[in-house]
């Protein structure tokens, strides 16, 4: 377990103090290519900061993180798609993990939630090129 990222601090750090130490960790971790990753991640945190950053990590429950999850929704108000979904989770997933890593708590309260199962995707029209090539074999 590494030290705590605020390592003279009596009482554990606000979720909200959070986010900027775990999105440098993860530049440095995925390097260069990463922006647009991170970009994704502080955007999404953003949000959950909003929700729930007043609050210490350790103190969120697996209930709490499934019921912010699942009542996420687009700016029209429509549920999130399910990728977008796995997304935002996995996001959650990984910045917790991260929490616990530092020693700020003993748990990823993300644990133990599901992604969403993904449509089937329709495999489309085949272009007039594929269809000729394929009787041409």
């Amino acid at each position: 377990m590494k030290s705590p990222i605020l390592p003279f601090s009596t009482t554990a750090p606000a979720i909200k103090d959070l986010v900027e130490p775990f999105l440098a960790s993860k530049s440095r971790t995925l390097g260069p290519s990463s922006r647009l990753t991170v970009l994704s991640y502080r955007q999404t945190l953003a949000r959950f900061t909003k929700a729930f950053g007043h609050r210490g990590p350790a103190s969120l429950t697996p209930a709490e993180i499934a019921s912010y999850w699942q009542g996420l929704v687009t700016r029209k108000g429509e549920p999130l798609a399910p990728a977008t979904a796995n997304r935002v989770l996995a996001t959650l997933s990984a910045f917790m993990s991260w929490v616990a890593d530092q020693g700020i708590a003993e748990r990823n309260p993300v644990n133990g939630l599901s992604k969403l199962r993904l449509p089937d995707r329709d495999p489309g029209a085949m272009s007039e090129a594929t269809r000729q090539e394929v009787l041409d074999r």
